[in-house]
């Protein structure tokens, strides 16, 4: 039988330092989460010095930095407010992006001004009254802005396209803004309003028969002529 000379050794494989047993003094370890907790509370009085020291709405400033930027403040003309697309709210005391259509309100400033929206008295159903943020007048809510209301044969596709003031309404059968039937458009593209047809006798824009009333039983074949009178002609 044949016999190594040399002895087998029992080799292990080798152990990364991080999995030995740290035999750390407990002393050390109190001193080192006493070191950890007092750093940490100094960074955040700190932060919370500098922040408090940074100036709030109408306050000071210089650049962006001097405001309470976790506010939403900028500093604007010396003073820190909010950006042009948001409000101050004095309920929450910070920048509040500003308001949509119909939404409530206090004041213009909560609303959207780059929609044409401004702050108005709006009754509702109940018959209260509610401030809410509406289109400016001549204007209407095309589901993304406020618009101008169109004028006559202007295209539409609600009545509150057009501009109603001037009476029209949109005729949906041609998606144009028109008179009523009993009513006749007095002006060009640009100006303008809608007005009640006319009687017999009484003046109308020459040749233009949809000023003359041709409805009910005193309008009926009634068309724009010329006629002589002792003061010269006359239509």
């Amino acid at each position: 039988m044949l016999v190594s000379e040399y002895d087998v050794l029992d080799k292990q494989k080798p152990v990364s330092f991080w999995m030995l047993d740290l035999n750390i003094p407990q002393w050390l370890l109190l001193v080192l989460v006493s070191l950890t907790i007092i750093v940490f509370t100094a960074f955040i009085l700190f932060t919370a010095i500098v922040t408090l020291k940074k100036e709030t709405n109408g306050g000071p400033c210089k650049s962006n930095t001097d405001c309470r930027r976790d506010l939403g403040l900028i500093c604007n003309n010396y003073r820190c407010g909010c950006a042009y697309s948001h409000f101050w709210s004095n309920s929450y005391s910070i920048c509040e992006r500003r308001r949509m259509v119909n939404r409530t309100c206090f004041n213009d400033s909560m609303c959207d001004a780059f929609a044409s929206l401004e702050c108005q008295n709006v009754s509702l159903a109940s018959g209260a009254i509610q401030s809410e943020c509406q289109c400016k007048a001549s204007m209407s809510w095309n589901g993304y802005t406020c618009v101008y209301q169109g004028l006559y044969n202007t295209s539409c596709i609600l009545d509150t396209n057009c501009e109603t003031s001037r009476y029209l309404f949109c005729n949906l059968t041609i998606q144009l803004c028109r008179c009523n039937s009993s009513m006749f458009w007095n002006g060009d593209s640009k100006s303008g309003t809608c007005e009640y047809k006319r009687t017999i006798n009484r003046f109308c824009y020459p040749y233009d028969d949809s000023w003359c009333d041709n409805t009910g039983p005193l309008g009926q074949g009634l068309v724009c002529t010329q006629y002589s009178n002792p003061y010269g002609s006359e239509y």
